[in-house]
């Protein structure tokens, strides 16, 4: 994919940009396409709203990825509370 700068590597910043500019391949020209994709991509990741969904979107990936889904009434949702406090047991 193409590389944007100051960005590493993101599949899912890379994926979101190519689905958003697929319409436009053959209509615009490559020099085009290439502001397109620098622009979503500091618009995806500086964007006080965008950013955090895109943040969404990377755990939700992330999730599919290794398999893992959190279910509530978990152990680790018990001990929160007594994470934030600093207190154990319940």
């Amino acid at each position: 994919m193409t590389s944007y700068p100051d960005e590493a590597e993101d599949p899912v910043l890379d994926e979101r940009i190519e689905h958003a500019i697929a319409p436009y391949r053959g209509r615009l020209t490559p020099e085009a396409l290439d502001e397109a994709r620098r622009l979503l991509a500091v618009m995806l990741t500086t964007h006080p709203v965008l950013a955090p969904l895109l943040d969404q979107v990377r755990e939700q990936a992330a999730t599919k990825a290794t398999g893992v889904v959190p279910r509530r009434g978990s152990a680790q949702d018990a001990l929160a509370p007594a994470r934030k406090s600093g207190k154990r047991g319940g």
